[in-house]
């Protein structure tokens, strides 16, 4: 008789989170989905944002079940970090964070 045991669980942290299009006041985010999604499929990801001089983070979404974002109302001139989790049926994953800044900018100025 082979028995069957199936793990319920937290999603795992998401992968590869990455920062592109970079603009004056947006970026879009991209990332992989984590390695284990708990034995629940993945129902939405949370992204926040703060300065890199700042101590609070900010909400950026309600919620995102894709894989990309654009996060608006960047200041331009400011260094961004970004964190993101995974969310499922039994709750929030741990939290993935940018290591470097990101600069708010004008993409045609040097």
């Amino acid at each position: 008789m082979k028995v069957r045991v199936n793990v319920l669980d937290l999603p795992g942290p998401p992968k590869d989170l990455k920062v592109t299009d970079i603009t004056r006041g947006t970026c879009r985010l991209t990332w992989k989905a984590p390695d284990s999604d708990g034995g629940e499929r993945i129902k939405s990801y949370f992204i926040e944002k703060k300065t890199v001089e700042g101590k609070a983070w900010t909400k950026c979404n309600p919620a995102c079940a894709a894989q990309s974002f654009i996060v608006p109302d960047l200041i331009e001139g400011q260094d961004y970090l970004f964190r993101i989790r995974a969310e499922n049926r039994f709750g929030f994953g741990p939290l993935v964070e940018t290591i470097e800044g990101s600069k708010a900018r004008d993409p045609i100025r040097k």
